[in-house]
């Protein structure tokens, strides 16, 4: 089940992602009138982090994603109304149940090569 969740803040933000085989795409939502310039972004073997600048709170924050990515072969776009965080993963075509522990579940769809 699970009811509402109490976290601090962008809860159900990590709600909207997707991957590839090389790398997994992560949509934030941002307050209308965001520039780039407002946001950092920081990416660790293990961590992001995406903030914005003022705020009492990071826009997203995750302390320990389901598998390592590549520091420099990720990047982040602002599109709008929407922070676009890609990272690259560090084991290309490992598929990403979750994009850290206690996330939400997906399936394995059925184009995915299960030779990985």
């Amino acid at each position: 089940g699970g009811g509402g969740g109490s976290g601090g803040g962008g809860g159900g933000a990590m709600d909207l992602w997707a991957q590839s085989l090389s790398e997994v795409v992560v949509c934030v939502p941002v307050p209308l009138g965001v520039k780039s310039r407002d946001l950092a972004c920081t990416f660790k073997r293990r961590q992001l982090v995406a903030t914005l600048k003022g705020a009492a709170s990071p826009l997203l924050r995750v302390d320990e994603l389901l598998s390592a990515v590549r520091p420099d072969g990720c990047l982040w776009t602002l599109l709008g109304e929407t922070l676009q965080l890609s990272l690259e993963k560090e084991a290309h075509g490992r598929f990403w149940r979750c994009l850290c522990e206690g996330h939400a579940e997906v399936t394995l769809p059925s184009w995915w090569p299960l030779a990985v």
